[in-house]
């Protein structure tokens, strides 16, 4: 606990001194940054990182803006908003909170204001729902996959045991399922109405694969790439919890502008794909797992001198090199090149 302490308090230190703040104005501007601000955990959380990451490239780019932490966002027309993903915007704690969120967007769009991000790109935000069906109408390259909405349709899938059960409205691993029987889909919704706050769930092939390569990526352009490793015999997800190795060595060049342009298709401005080979094999299609367009990257570090994992180097309480620092540059960095591509569409 106390070495937690420390931690992030030399992480708010390393972050207060990064932050440029050099474009707020207490002056009318057609730019607002909307915090709002729950309560003390809002400063514990990685939005509270991106919402200083905005203030920076905000200022780094010449452009002056006013913060603004009222409730009372509608008051607001006619301007460039500025925000950031978080359950915290969704007071009633619904299933779907990615509605929520949503429906602020629309509104303030409605209002003639540009929104970042926007109404539309909102709705990819863990829902997976909305993403598989977006998957379908832009045929993205992605393992075999199906749409069930009712404990019926799960005994007609065209799918070989194993593979993968998604619930709807899920981040990272959690709502990750693995299904190798009929006793596992009979455990799986005994007692449970996983219809009652979603409209589905996905089903999907299980790629034999050992990595797989996220892309966080803004306009055109891969802002940072890692690969995620898993080294035992055994498939699991690929997330460094589960003790998986992240390695930033090359990046598959050949499949570069493939990726762009499966990106493209989405209409997103920033999005990171999680992207597998079957077998692991880089000559054959890349197959897009999911897209999220709120991610928390992995920094870059070269861990081949160091006796850790990457999961250890997380948790290692470092006053140089540490990971909360190298996570607040790669945030900056990725936000500013966000920035610079969203004035192509600013008022």
């Amino acid at each position: 606990m106390f070495s937690k302490l420390i931690k992030y308090s030399l992480m708010l230190i390393y972050l207060f001194k990064k932050t440029n703040l050099k474009g707020l104005t207490f002056k009318k501007t057609d730019n607002i940054v909307w915090m709002k601000i729950w309560g003390i955990k809002f400063f514990k959380e990685d939005e509270f990182v991106d919402y200083m990451g905005v203030m920076d490239a905000l200022s780094n780019n010449g452009i002056k803006f006013n913060i603004s932490i009222t409730s009372k966002i509608g008051h607001f027309s006619n301007k460039n908003i500025y925000l950031r993903y978080s359950r915290g915007l969704d007071p009633f704690e619904f299933s779907n909170y990615t509605q929520t969120l949503h429906f602020v967007c629309k509104q303030l769009e409605d209002q003639k204001c540009k929104v970042y991000p926007g109404s539309s790109e909102v709705l990819y935000w863990e829902n997976k729902g909305f993403m598989t069906q977006k998957f379908f109408e832009h045929n993205i390259s992605t393992p075999k996959t199906f749409l069930i909405t009712s404990t019926d349709e799960v005994n007609t899938i065209d799918l070989s045991y194993p593979y993968l059960i998604k619930e709807e409205h899920s981040s990272s691993s959690d709502g990750l399922h693995k299904i190798t029987s009929k006793e596992d889909i009979d455990k799986f919704f005994a007692g449970n109405d996983y219809f009652s706050g979603s409209k589905f769930l996905i089903a999907q092939e299980l790629l034999e694969m050992r990595r797989d390569l996220r892309v966080i990526l803004v306009g055109d352009k891969v802002a940072h790439f890692y690969w995620r490793i898993n080294r035992s015999d055994k498939w699991r997800p690929t997330a460094s919890s589960f003790g998986n190795d992240i390695d930033f060595g090359s990046f598959p060049e050949q499949w570069r502008e493939f990726i762009i342009e499966q990106f493209q298709r989405l209409n997103m401005t920033t999005g990171a794909f999680d992207i597998a080979w079957k077998n692991d094999d880089l000559s054959t299609t890349p197959l897009i797992l999911e897209v999220s367009p709120n991610y928390q990257p992995n920094p870059g570090v070269d861990l081949s001198k160091r006796n850790m994992s990457y999961a250890e180097y997380k948790d290692k309480l470092l006053f140089r090199d540490s990971y909360t620092n190298r996570f607040v540059d790669i945030v900056f960095s990725i936000i500013n090149d966000q920035v610079k591509y969203l004035q192509k569409f600013a008022k």
